[in-house]
């Protein structure tokens, strides 16, 4: 058996396919067969380990082979730290004006000189600058980004900026494009991501082996398992926020003997400042963990009864599933999809519908929304989750080089119906709003404690199961990428998922007990309540929480978007003030349990990320968060900085 690319295989994904795999092994061991696996994998920090895990073999049965004999050209890195925004009207040129034109590089690296916080320019239109530019000179390109909406704007707007650049390049000389006679630039240029139908992503897989398509802006999707050749130019829109994934994507350019260049440019999270800032860190560092969990609750159900339809399930095929095991096939039991025989041993056949195996999904969980639009057309489909973010009840929707308005969605038969947009040329674009609450599962049976031991005031933490509720409030409509955004509410209900996950909390002391220096106390500004929390306290707590969620992946393999966190100055588990942070998925991926082991250093870490941001107000380096479901309302940086400042016993240098 041979499995390639195995560090692709984690988190909710990778559990389902280690699923896969222990049902295969089940049925070789049944039929006399032991299969030995060869993987294939990106550097990572527990290959073998995570080798075992995902395959269900023992660890002893792999040996790591981590020597690389591939002949390659000379690459070139450079890294592109875009400069300050120093106030509205630098935001403003480079948001609006600056849209179709290159960068000031001088400036860039003038302004860039020295510093170590603030806000920067946008890394997306930074990043579009060069684009062009590499293209417009002949050189092929693919621009990894971190989001399909992000990848299909931006090659929007990369291609009308390179088809106005009219005589500097001689397209004559590409190859056709099968879809379109006599092609011009703007149409070499292409968005690419996981929800790409069939015939248009063969195309582009096509196109860029070719060299007819010249520039792609991409997902992830494009990282692994895509045969499209080799690239001159690969530009990272921020840190991808691995190491792994960062030399991952590097490898499309220059593979063979060929030169080629790697740009990262960096964005304003904090994992982003501190690699640009640190470059060896980025050469030289420890690679991270990849984390799987085959033991999810949420989705062995579904694995148990296919592995009864292939051969009844017994009483020994515990050590296949694991400890969560009896628990499932009574659930299944009780549920009707599995029916028990008392013979001679105990046994569990399928019940219901054949063929289980075409109706469990290995990418996704739960509701699908097919994206229709209101001419019949079906433009792709997104999971309900993502639906509620990027497509929602008059959101704006781009895809496959078209804007879109959301008209309206059915939740019940899963369509939304999208209508072309008016302005194809708009940087409109919409975000949902929520408010979450986090409830902890079970009884304190359940719960994984420590005390987290500091030089100032211990603190409480746990790990175990919890239930994320998300109410959400409507949505933000902004006109541009540097206007305010306006609160509009839903005409319709949507729905209010709930997750069933794991995470771990951190029981905060109250604010009574902490001597917070004087200029902090004097910024709070807001009277105690009744059980002596401020607003201005839960506002340092949510920027705690914002920073740490952004330095997590510096201990496990996992993407931004796979953690979610809340801050409350009171919780009925904790009698007080605490910080939840969970794993995004139902069942959970094992992201948060992982960390939860070296959450020390993580919180010692996320005050050194505070405390060396030279911003004043907050930033996306330190406590912001483009993730945040209220879009960084009362968020308190100095306040945060006190606060883990009075924890881990800090000398304040603040005059």
């Amino acid at each position: 058996m041979v499995v390639d690319e195995v560090h692709s295989y984690r988190g909710i994904f990778g559990s389902k396919i280690s699923l896969v795999f222990r049902r295969l092994n089940r049925l070789a061991e049944r039929f006399g067969q032991d299969p030995q696996y060869v993987c294939t994998s990106a550097t990572i920090a527990n290959a073998i380990e995570h080798a075992a895990t995902v395959t269900g073999q023992e660890s002893s049965s792999f040996e790591l082979v981590d020597e690389d004999g591939s002949s390659r050209g000379e690459r070139h890195w450079l890294l592109w730290n875009p400069p300050l925004t120093k106030d509205e009207k630098d935001r403003m040129r480079d948001e609006e004006r600056g849209e179709n034109r290159q960068p000031d590089t001088d400036s860039t690296a003038r302004d860039s000189q020295g510093a170590t916080g603030g806000e920067r320019r946008s890394c997306h239109v930074q990043s579009k600058h060069l684009f062009c530019s590499l293209v417009l000179r002949g050189y092929q390109v693919a621009c990894f980004s971190n989001t399909r909406q992000n990848c299909e704007k931006y090659a929007q707007w990369s291609g009308r900026t390179v088809a106005e650049a009219v005589g500097e390049i001689d397209t004559a000389d590409f190859p056709p494009l099968p879809d379109i006679e006599d092609p011009s630039l703007e149409d070499r240029v292409r968005a690419y991501h996981g929800s790409l139908n069939g015939a248009p992503r063969a195309d582009i897989e096509t196109g860029l082996r070719t060299g007819a398509i010249r520039g792609v802006w991409s997902t992830s999707a494009l990282g692994i398992g895509v045969d499209i050749g080799s690239l001159d130019v690969v530009i990272l829109d921020g840190y991808p926020g691995s190491l792994m994934e960062t030399f991952q994507w590097a490898g499309r350019a220059g593979r063979g003997d060929d030169e080629c260049l790697v740009v990262l440019v960096g964005g304003n999270d904090p994992l982003d400042q501190r690699i640009l800032e640190e470059p060896d860190r980025l050469f030289d560092g420890d690679f991270e963990k990849a984390i799987v969990n085959p033991e999810n609750e949420a989705i062995v159900d579904d694995h148990l009864v296919c592995a009864a339809d292939e051969w009844p399930l017994g009483l020994a095929d515990e050590r296949w599933f694991g400890d969560v095991f009896p628990d499932a096939v009574t659930r299944l039991e009780q549920a009707g999809q599995l029916t028990r025989d008392l013979d001679e041993t105990v046994v569990w056949r399928a019940a219901g519908e054949d063929n289980i195996q075409y109706s469990t999904g290995l990418r996704n969980t739960g509701q699908r929304i097919v994206l229709r639009t209101i001419s019949g057309a079906d433009i792709g489909e997104l999971d309900l989750r993502a639906a509620l973010r990027d497509a929602h009840p008059n959101a704006i929707y781009r895809a496959n080089g078209t804007t879109y308005r959301v008209d309206d969605v059915d939740y019940d038969r899963g369509v939304a119906r999208l209508e072309r947009y008016h302005d194809q040329g708009t940087q409109e674009y919409t975000r949902l709003l929520y408010e979450k609450s986090v409830e902890v599962g079970g009884d304190s049976s359940t719960l994984q404690k420590k005390t987290l031991s500091f030089d100032g005031i211990d603190i409480p933490a746990a790990v175990g199961p919890m239930v994320v509720s998300k109410d959400v409030r409507g949505y933000n409509y902004y006109e541009s990428y540097d206007a305010d955004g306006q609160k509009r509410e839903f005409e319709t209900s949507v729905p209010e998922p709930e997750t069933e996950t794991t995470g771990f909390l951190m029981a905060m002391p109250a604010r009574r007990r902490l001597a917070l220096p004087e200029h902090v106390e004097k910024a709070d500004g807001d009277e105690d309540d009744d059980d002596g929390f401020t607003s201005g306290y839960l506002a340092a707590l949510h920027a705690i929480e914002h920073a740490l969620i952004g330095l997590l992946p510096t201990a496990v393999l996992c993407d931004r978007q796979d953690i979610g966190g809340l801050s409350t100055n009171a919780h009925r588990r904790t009698d007080g003030p605490a910080i939840f942070v969970h794993d995004a998925h139902d069942g959970g991926a094992g992201l948060s349990r992982a960390a939860f082991g070296n959450l020390e250093t993580l919180v010692e870490r996320t005050y050194d990320q505070i405390a060396e941001c030279d911003c004043t107000d907050g930033c996306k380096r330190c406590v912001l968060s483009e993730y945040c479901g209220s879009a960084n309302r009362d968020v308190w940086k100095e306040g945060a900085a006190a606060v883990l400042e009075q924890m881990l016993d800090v000398d304040d240098d603040t005059d």
